[in-house]
């Protein structure tokens, strides 16, 4: 893992801040981006007297309304710029990668937001500078050889440590010791091919600094290996320990309270999909089934969950969700309370899915 972001500025300039959320951080308001959905339909025709919001249970006055959209927006919550992360889980290059990748940049940031990319072998940092589309097709890219080397960089170890272990089966020695380093093995592969929780605290931390919209995108595809009988039970113990190691409670109350909307998009494979004989298998999968943590990270923090085989659709979920929203505000009861506290906002007529955070911790 390297130590820190690898910069990419083009043509930096000043960030500035929008009214609405730098008075935010400064009054002490609470901010909630809040989707509503008819369907699948983005609802924006609401007004403010549209909306109940609750804290803990108890009612509290809107002291701020405005809603974003792509080519609409109304108040000066529009003008902020935003932070998008996005992380890669997966050990192979799926198909139309590239192609989400171009989707995103044509359609997700804009002048002044940055976007972080992060896969568990290598971190990158874009700041969108003035050029217009011209600009963010540049990025896309520069960026798009550096991740694909990276995904099948960590997906060539993943399978050289399989042959390894495929070997190591094979040999007439010490059962305990080639259990031992087999164990050791196992343990690199898991933790070499995952995010892990003290990583994903860390973008949390990270992003609370941050004033403006955040959103995080991860494209997850979760891979089944052919495990050798003999290292079986270790295998499926370690994926335990790593699974039940992920506290989701603490990351779902870091992220909500760093105001970031979680976006999961979680990559199936197509049946006629090419895979490698020897080595894929429909044995355990390797990192644990972590669809549905994931897909509670989504509903707590606002964001959507896309199951596709195809990234770009993925893609575009998410950066519809991400341009579509009501900024809702309020003022906390107790500042100096910092016992994490649940947000419920639901609008008062019509049957709709209502989205947005979860909570906030207020400091």
């Amino acid at each position: 893992m390297t130590s820190g972001w690898k910069k990419r500025t083009i043509g930096l300039s000043a960030l500035t801040i929008a009214a609405t959320l730098t008075a935010g951080s400064a009054t002490g308001l609470i901010y909630v981006p809040v989707r509503v959905y008819d369907g699948n339909r983005f609802v924006d025709s609401l007004k403010p007297d549209d909306f109940q919001i609750t804290v803990n249970g108890s009612p509290r006055n809107l002291e701020s309304f405005a809603i974003v959209q792509k080519d609409r927006a109304s108040g000066p919550a529009a003008a902020a710029p935003r932070m998008f992360l996005l992380c890669f889980e997966m050990d192979e290059v799926p198909p139309r990668l590239e192609k989400a990748i171009d989707e995103f940049f044509d359609n997700g940031p804009a002048e002044n937001d940055i976007v972080l990319v992060q896969t568990p072998l290598d971190r990158w940092k874009f700041t969108i500078g003035p050029g217009g589309p011209a600009e963010r097709r540049r990025l896309s890219a520069e960026l798009k050889p550096l991740l694909l080397a990276s995904i099948r960089r960590g997906g060539q170890t993943v399978r050289q440590r399989l042959m390894t272990l495929r070997d190591m089966a094979a040999f007439d020695g010490d059962e305990f010791m080639i259990s031992w380093r087999a164990r050791d093995i196992m343990g690199q592969m898991i933790n070499e091919q995952t995010i892990n929780e003290t990583q994903y605290l860390a973008f949390a931390d990270y992003f609370k600094t941050f004033p403006g919209r955040k959103d995080l995108l991860i494209f997850y595809r979760e891979e089944a290996f052919s495990i050798p009988p003999l290292f079986l039970n270790d295998w499926r113990q370690l994926a335990a320990i790593r699974q039940e190691s992920f506290d989701l409670k603490r990351i779902r109350t870091f992220f909500t309270d760093a105001g970031l909307t979680f976006h999961f998009i979680y990559l199936s494979k197509q049946k006629n999909a090419k895979t490698d004989i020897e080595l894929r298998g429909d044995g355990p999968a390797m990192k644990g089934d972590f669809f549905q943590a994931f897909r509670d990270l989504a509903v707590t923090t606002g964001g959507i969950t896309a199951t596709t085989h195809d990234p770009v659709f993925g893609v575009r979920q998410a950066t519809d969700a991400a341009d579509n929203y009501y900024l809702l505000a309020f003022r906390p009861d107790s500042p100096g309370d910092e016992s994490f506290k649940e947000i419920s906002v639901k609008v008062k007529t019509g049957v709709f899915r209502v989205f947005h955070r979860a909570g906030f911790i207020s400091r």
